[in-house]
């Protein structure tokens, strides 16, 4: 994102775009925080949000743990 905006002339397509500069997105690892004992049925996640400068001063946010954040405390999810 940053080569384009420093280079506005340049506009590939979309699909160069995903398939060649975006990054394949990684499997996203999170920690069951809740025990089988307490709530068999119902496992808890506790999630970090990502979200900072990177080292070209760009604003990050993670993809997977701002959108899981932006739910309601006590949400479900199929997973």
């Amino acid at each position: 994102v940053e080569v384009l905006e420093e280079f506005p002339g340049v506009q590939p397509s979309l699909g160069l775009f995903l398939c060649s500069i975006a990054p394949r997105l990684q499997p996203r690892y999170y920690s069951i925080s809740s025990s089988p004992l307490a709530a068999p049925d119902t496992p808890s996640l506790t999630v970090a949000v990502v979200s900072g400068k990177t080292g070209t001063g760009r604003e990050h946010r993670g993809l997977a743990s701002n959108w899981l954040g932006a739910l309601p405390v006590g949400q479900k999810l199929l997973v």
